[in-house]
């Protein structure tokens, strides 16, 4: 089957690296790795504090943004078996036409990333907002409960949290009227994570995210160095997490590279998978040492090793062009399986790609539509959506269908996929 060149895999202008690593290829400098380990697949890690701080500070936000006022719904027509991602997506079409209950429940969903979302507390923090300015008691309480903790991205304002819960009261939010008990309520633990850093082994968790509140200014003054100086002991404790952030904090916060590159190395030593992609990202963009794409494909290979699903997808890639070493298709084609398996959006869709075209793996026009579909519809990826209206426009794997089409390609939009927007 010839390759349609509609599929390839997104390039970056004048890269090799671009060109093997999709997860960077967008993106330049500081700015590239931090985007790039902001999707790591880690829950709660606070990769996602440090690095959402930084890239909000260089790239903007791009996302969800409540439209202007509509009418509220008389009932929901979301039926009741429906999955959580598809109720989301009904209560983000109802916040979108200005209905406040759904805009605070996609914001809290955001919050605690939560039916597919990527946790974003500034993305959160502009819904409330605009459901707040149309006159939504409520949003406004509950955007007074994010700004007087503070979040990631959100920098804690207890005076403007009391002038919005001042609103709500007189607007008859009863809850809203008790401003001081909501102080109280939010303030951060610090104490009680410090305390827990002297349970010696056991306490090494409380730490790490002790050092994240002193990064993230959170119920604390903002101390970037005592942050980072707390996680590198947890990291010299054995503790991979607190490595890996430690590495980004220096990279992207501090600009020290050099710094990173040891605390990522000391966490891929101890057996902890995303330090090692951390390695590999150092490598492949040259920050703190010559880039070197062979050493690259090894800490991927090491990293997918200790179940890493995002370095699976990237040296799958790897293997299957023969970059950093010589090609190896069917490891290739069974790590890239892997990284999908795992998880990986990004790995799907390049898999969805080479399915499609045949380019590298037996052609399989049908599972490459499969796969495009469970990651826009199921891991709600931009990337996913993006190529799952290709296979609707061409037919490829499916009936061409213009309508569909063109509601992947909103759908990609709203995930952020911004050439699709129109």
């Amino acid at each position: 089957m010839a390759e349609n060149p509609d599929l390839a895999e997104p390039k970056a202008k004048g890269g090799s690296v671009a060109d093997n690593l999709p997860h960077v290829s967008r993106w330049s400098g500081r700015l590239r790795i931090c985007m790039a380990l902001l999707g790591c697949q880690a829950g709660a890690r606070l990769s996602l504090v440090l690095l959402a701080v930084s890239c909000a500070e260089n790239a903007g936000r791009s996302g969800l943004q409540p439209q202007g006022p509509g009418p509220r719904p008389e009932a929901w027509d979301v039926p009741a078996d429906s999955t959580p991602r598809a109720r989301a997506r009904v209560m983000r079409q109802r916040c979108n036409e200005g209905d406040e209950e759904s805009c605070i429940k996609v914001a809290q969903a955001i919050l605690q990333g939560r039916a597919g979302a990527q946790r974003d507390a500034p993305l959160a923090s502009q819904i409330l907002d605009a459901s707040c300015g149309r006159g939504g008691a409520r949003s406004c309480f509950e955007l007074a409960r994010l700004v007087v903790r503070g979040s990631i991205g959100v920098v804690a304002d207890e005076q403007r949290a009391r002038s919005l819960a001042a609103h709500s009261c007189r607007a008859g939010v009863s809850e809203a009227c008790a401003f001081d008990e909501l102080v109280k309520r939010s303030a951060p633990p610090l104490r009680e994570l410090e305390a827990g850093c002297a349970r010696g082994a056991k306490g090494v968790s409380d730490c790490m995210w002790a050092g994240m509140k002193y990064l993230q200014g959170d119920g604390v003054a903002r101390d970037i160095p005592r942050g980072i100086s707390i996680l590198e002991e947890m990291c010299g404790r054995g503790y991979g997490p607190a490595c890996e952030n430690a590495g980004a904090a220096r990279s992207a916060l501090l600009h020290d590279p050099g710094g990173g590159l040891r605390d990522f190395e000391t966490g891929c030593k101890g057996n902890h998978g995303t330090s090692c992609y951390g390695v590999a990202l150092m490598y492949a963009e040259g920050a703190a040492a010559p880039k070197n794409l062979g050493t690259t494909r090894e800490y991927l290979e090491r990293g997918c090793g200790l179940g890493d699903p995002r370095s699976c997808s990237e040296v799958a890639l790897f293997y299957l062009d023969g970059v950093g070493g010589p090609p190896d298709p069917s490891r290739g084609a069974r790590l890239l399986e892997q990284g999908c398996s795992g998880g990986d959006a990004l790995g799907c869709v390049p898999l969805a790609t080479r399915l499609a075209s045949g380019r590298g793996l037996q052609s399989d026009p049908a599972r490459a539509f499969s796969l495009a579909y469970r990651c826009c519809h199921e891991m709600e990826s931009a990337a996913g959506c993006a190529i799952l209206l290709r296979f609707y426009r061409d037919g490829i794997g499916t009936r061409r269908d213009s309508e569909l089409a063109n509601q992947a390609g909103s759908r990609a939009c709203e995930l952020g996929e911004l050439s699709l927007c129109n």
